[in-house]
């Protein structure tokens, strides 16, 4: 500031007729006049007397609060009368140059303002597609940097937004999981009802093909033409049986003289012709055979053309003498055999004339029945059964499966299938056991589908034992909307813990804004009572501006001297959080702060912080340079005592001080000198008694000020810190 203006500033401290100031001291003395005026009146009140209450005191504490607010309203109405009262006395010409300040004339002088100042409006014809993409483009780096920061800075941020993603995702995932279970467990049922109706039509079927084998042994036990063949067959390898043909394979067994009988073949030709005619099983018997001891003896038809297309035919003599009991493959459903008094089914197998020919029976099982008849024995697995033998049915099971239309009822359901039959097969090389799969039946598409996608379905009969019926459904078990809808929530999850997350995010930028405006404890007692105000009996205040900072900046574009400012006020903004000094806000070129509150401390403490501040605004003025590499020059004060603190406003809520203690700080800037900084009296004692630091303190002189008295008044010129 030039010295004129220092001179205009300096006669105009403390006169409460002159409530206008011109220039950047003008603006300062307006707020400091001010609550000094209010501070006057309210001890100078007609009519009331400001009194303590003592320990016996009936008035209440929070009356105390309500009797400021009235009082501050009050002395706001004098104040502005006092305004309008000075406004009126005072010449039109006084008026407009005490508004004209430097700002004032910055903002008048339209020939300082130009597009190059980067802030303006853009003409028309400047605007194009790529400059507003690059302005987009940098906005949204600039809000998305702030957002990162701000969850970076606050980790309990992230922490809510998973929790709250982890929570959507979990409800919405298993409820839609609980839901395709219910419609999965439903379309499972349907299969397995249609796959226990498949079983038990092919049980059904089994039967009415095999039941004609149950007239045969009645036959046989009957007939007594039939009796004595196992007595002539034998046990194997015992004196006077039927001998082994290759006594190095041990299969089959010489009966020509035995089962090439012509009584006993044209009696059962004639027996098992009658009783294949009339069989309702359409063809699907190719075979009926007696085994006597268990050795294959007798075949009807022999050779079988009837049920064939040439020059296809089935040739059976080639079983003859087969002893079943000596083959490994055949003992274990021959033990079942004997076991059970109702038939046993064998297969599938294939059955061709010779080796390399074309199968006549692609498919074909053996059932086969035990005839249990008093007086025969029959030793096998070390067990003797009371048994002649067995009689069998060769079964063509193409025969069977295409008297159905089953495989349509599975695929007008949209099914795919597989009927399955797993054998315990020996294998002779290495005398284990393995199970062995044989695809009896299946669908047109069965073979297309993964066989882990198959649904398998154990038919719940004793005839058709392991059997199974894998079903695929055309269009999967899984509801058609379950992926979609897992998609869903996930997006959906997302999509809300993103809201939320921003949510977070703008609420945590609205509060640390709050609170960069306003002290914790004024926050906290706004959301409580709506208003906050405290006393401090002492605390140290300061005040500095930019010596000559009118005639300086009328030599810069706007622009640059809020670049200016705004990088020498960020630079302070920072020491006064490393001196734990509270700012309390900036006006043009000019700086506030205070020690001692809203953070209590001790009186000395706070004056030790605020004057280890001012020290280092001055190194910082040092060291700081304009654009231009100019260098600004500031002016310090700094005064210690009584304020009364409060959160003003609605609108833009304001954390200011009230009382004489800010006009005498403000003095003390104001006749401070350039690159000095200058505290009253009440200050140097206690920087005197700081409890970390000696200060060097300079006298100064004397300052008098209207309605405040005299104040001795120091410069400080350094502070060095005590050794321990």
């Amino acid at each position: 500031m030039d010295d004129l203006d220092q001179d205009d500033k300096f006669n105009n401290i403390g006169n409460s007729e002159s409530c206008d100031q011109v220039g950047r001291g003008g603006e300062i003395k307006n707020d400091v006049q001010e609550v000094g005026i209010r501070r006057s009146i309210l001890r100078q009140r007609p009519g009331k007397t400001r009194t303590r209450s003592g320990p016996g005191s009936e008035t209440d504490e929070h009356n105390n609060s309500a009797r400021r607010s009235s009082v501050v309203k009050w002395a706001n109405n004098v104040m502005s009368q006092r305004r309008s009262s000075n406004l009126s006395s005072t010449g039109d010409s006084e008026r407009k140059s005490r508004r004209d300040s430097f700002w004032t004339r910055l903002a008048k002088n339209k020939d300082v303002w130009s597009d190059e100042d980067g802030d303006q409006e853009l003409n028309q014809d400047q605007v194009s597609c790529r400059l507003i993409w690059n302005h987009l483009i940098s906005e949204l780096e600039l809000s998305w940097k702030n957002k990162w920061k701000t969850v970076t800075t606050h980790p309990c941020i992230p922490f809510v937004t998973l929790v709250c993603l982890a929570v959507l995702l979990s409800i919405s995932i298993i409820i839609t999981i609980q839901l395709n279970k219910t419609y999965r467990a439903q379309k499972q049922i349907k299969v397995k009802d249609l796959a226990y109706d498949t079983g038990r039509w092919f049980s059904g079927q089994l039967k009415i093909a095999v039941s004609p084998l149950f007239t045969l042994r009645e036959f046989v036990k009957e007939t007594s033409v039939f009796h004595d063949l196992p007595y002539l067959i034998g046990q194997g390898g015992e004196p006077g049986s039927a001998p082994y043909i290759n006594s190095s394979v041990i299969k089959y067994r010489n009966v020509s003289g035995i089962c090439y009988n012509s009584t006993i073949q044209e009696e059962f030709d004639r027996i098992a012709k009658s009783i294949k005619d009339s069989s309702k099983g359409k063809g699907a018997i190719v075979a009926m055979n007696l085994s006597p001891h268990d050795v294959a003896c007798i075949f009807y038809p022999l050779n079988n053309t009837e049920d064939f297309t040439p020059p296809l035919y089935l040739d059976n003599s080639g079983a003859i003498g087969q002893d079943l009991l000596k083959d490994p493959t055949r003992i274990a459903i021959m033990l079942k055999t004997h076991q059970s008094d109702s038939f046993t089914v064998a297969g599938p197998m294939s059955l061709a004339q010779c080796s390399g020919c074309p199968p006549a029976v692609r498919v074909g099982f053996v059932a086969r029945l035990p005839v249990n008849m008093p007086g025969y024995n029959i030793y096998a697995g070390g067990v003797n059964y009371t048994s002649w033998g067995f009689v069998a049915a060769v079964l063509n099971w193409e025969k069977i499966i295409n008297q159905t239309n089953f495989q349509e009822r599975f695929e007008n359901n949209g099914f795919q299938f597989e009927l399955r039959k797993t054998d315990r097969i020996l294998n002779t090389s290495t005398n284990q056991f393995y199970d062995k799969v044989s695809v009896l039946a299946q669908s047109s598409k069965a073979h297309t589908f993964d066989p882990q996608a198959y649904y398998y379905v154990p038919l719940p009969d004793d005839i058709l034992t392991n059997w199974t019926m894998a079903v695929v459904s055309e269009d999967g078990f899984d509801a058609q909307w379950y992926r979609p809808v897992i998609a869903l929530s996930i997006i959906l999850s997302t999509v809300l813990s993103l809201m939320l997350l921003f949510i977070l995010i703008e609420k945590q930028q609205h509060k640390n804004l709050l609170q960069e405006m306003l002290p914790a404890k004024a926050l906290k007692s706004l959301e409580t009572r709506g208003l906050f105000a405290e006393e401090s009996s002492m605390v140290s205040i300061f005040f500095s501006d930019i010596v000559g900072f009118t005639s300086m900046s009328a030599e810069m574009r706007p622009i640059q001297v809020m670049k200016m400012l705004n990088s020498f006020y960020t630079e302070a903004d920072k020491l006064a959080t490393k001196n734990k000094v509270y700012k309390i806000k900036t006006i043009g070129d000019a700086y506030m702060c205070v020690g001692g509150c809203p953070d209590k401390c001790s009186a000395f403490e706070g004056a030790e912080r605020i004057a280890l501040f001012a020290l280092d605004l001055i190194e910082l003025a040092k060291r700081f340079r304009t654009d231009d590499g100019s260098q600004i020059a500031i002016r310090a004060g700094i005064h210690s005592g009584a304020v009364v603190a409060g959160v003003i406003e609605k609108k833009r809520p304001q954390y200011t001080l009230f009382g004489d203690a800010v006009i005498v700080a403000s003095s003390m800037e104001t006749h401070s000198e350039a690159m000095r900084v200058q505290c009253s009296h009440v200050t140097s004692h206690l920087l005197k008694s700081a409890p970390n630091y000696h200060f060097s303190l300079v006298e100064n002189g004397i300052v008098e000020l209207t309605e405040q008295g005299k104040f001795k008044t120091f410069f400080i010129e350094g502070a060095d810190k005590y050794i321990e």
